[in-house]
């Protein structure tokens, strides 16, 4: 049995580590077809799907504000 340093144990227990980087949960509603094929790319890639909704926010923004 392998056991534990010091700092591997003080890491577990704190859970994850805090981040400057806070995220506000937005829902909204797609097509079932649109679900299926946003779940499939998110498995092919393996990101989460809302890691792909905010990558295509920004996408956009960042389109429209360099128009």
């Amino acid at each position: 049995m392998k056991i534990q340093s010091l700092d591997e144990l003080e890491h577990s227990i704190g859970g994850r580590p805090r981040t400057d980087n806070k995220k506000t949960r937005i829902v909204f509603y797609i097509d079932k077809k649109d679900h299926a094929l946003l779940r499939e790319y998110a498995q092919e890639f393996d990101i989460p799907i809302s890691e792909i909704a905010r990558n295509a926010v920004k996408a956009i923004i960042y389109k429209k504000n360099n128009d």
